[in-house]
């Protein structure tokens, strides 16, 4: 019987430790599994990170090539039309004042500039005419006034001569 005993004690041992041996090779598997699901998923959390960041970048060159194109370019545009205003030069062309932006509001304002300017060119010009028509009646009246005088002086001293004619007539 203690022969027995022993034979199913060394049993039981060699079962226990293929069991003990098992767990280690399982949890030892499972550590690697564990392991590669691990890198996996921070593989999978940096192409989502790259992928985010792509997409960001995509919409924010999006967003800078509007405002150049639709905003910038246009403002720019607008400056140098005033610039020209500004330097007097009245034959530009007013465009976008149609559109229904900020750009239209201010192609607009840059519209009544431009007529304003052209109001003011216009009644520089009618000044300036009425300075001419002003200075030609002034001389006008200032040659009226000159032939007035000089007829009637012409007048006296005819008068003045024919009367110192018969004086001397009658003196002799």
């Amino acid at each position: 019987a203690a022969a027995q005993a022993k034979a199913s004690y060394d049993v039981i041992q060699n079962l226990q430790e293929e069991i003990v041996s098992a767990i280690l090779q399982n949890s030892t598997e499972n550590d690697a599994s564990s392991l590669a699901a691990s890198d996996a998923a921070a593989q999978a959390r940096n192409l989502t990170y790259i992928a985010v960041l792509s997409a960001l970048a995509i919409i924010m060159a999006g967003a800078i090539w509007m405002t150049i194109n639709a905003i910038s370019r246009p403002l720019q545009h607008l400056a140098s039309l005033m610039e020209r205003l500004a330097k007097g030069d009245l034959s530009v062309d007013i465009t976008r004042q149609n559109q229904k932006d900020e750009v239209g509001v201010m192609s607009r304002a840059v519209g009544v500039f431009k007529s304003n300017a052209e109001a003011v060119k216009r009644m520089e010009a009618e000044a300036e005419a009425a300075k001419v028509k002003a200075e030609a009646e002034r001389k006008k009246s200032m040659l009226d006034l000159a032939n007035n005088f000089e007829q009637a002086v012409g007048g006296i001293v005819s008068i003045v001569s024919t009367s110192a004619t018969e004086l001397q007539a009658a003196a002799q």
